[in-house]
């Protein structure tokens, strides 16, 4: 549940822990028309369709190098370069939000239920640790994770909205379609772009 660096400073006595990172990749999935679909099924059954999706996301977190940072609701918090720094994290990432809408299109076909995502993906710094230790939970905050959350919310269905940092460092080996310039609350314009699919010779190696 907590990373291992965490776990250490705890131990040695820490109150707060905060580590400034400066290569992060924050991912949001969100559940589209989540309110409708809980008028449509019993309380019980809701859980039990977010557990089998959150279950898939967390499957695939293992197999792509991505860490779980929480769920709120029926939204889904990933990131890639934490809690320790590596290479490829952006790509990570993408390829990570393309097995997710997989898996939530799979899901859908078999309950026959409409259950689509936004996805948004952010590059840049923040900040990671833990505020509180008696209930101690891993997080990340920082203008990179909001950013995050506003592509999400501002994306399209069944569609990866990145930022241009993640755009910068990912176009080599995916294509883009420019969503144009759109304004974020708390942040201003930004210039942001939805994911299409892999280039020909990345999609060759995947």
């Amino acid at each position: 549940i907590l990373p291992r660096y965490v776990i250490q400073r705890i131990r040695d006595g820490a109150q707060t822990i905060a580590e400034s990172m400066a290569e992060v990749n924050v991912i949001f999935i969100d559940l589209v028309g989540f309110t409708e679909l809980s008028h449509r099924l019993a309380p019980n059954h809701v859980v039990e369709v977010l557990g089998d999706l959150f279950r898939e996301f967390d499957v695939l977190c293992e197999r792509h190098g991505v860490t779980k940072i929480k769920t709120i609701g029926d939204g889904y918090m990933a990131a890639t370069g934490v809690p320790e720094p590596s290479f490829h994290t952006a790509e990570n990432a993408i390829e990570y939000c393309f097995d997710a809408l997989q898996r939530v299109s799979a899901l859908a076909a078999r309950t026959e239920l409409p259950i689509r995502v936004r996805i948004g993906v952010a590059t840049g710094a923040v900040i990671s640790g833990v505020l509180s230790l008696k209930r101690p939970v891993y997080d990340l905050w920082g203008e990179t994770v909001n950013l995050a959350s506003r592509l999400e919310s501002s994306g399209a269905p069944d569609r990866i909205h990145v930022a241009e940092t993640t755009y910068w460092r990912t176009k080599h080996a995916y294509e883009f379609e420019a969503r144009g310039e759109i304004t974020a609350k708390g942040i201003g314009p930004l210039q942001t772009y939805f994911v299409v699919g892999r280039r020909a010779a990345q999609a060759r190696v995947s």
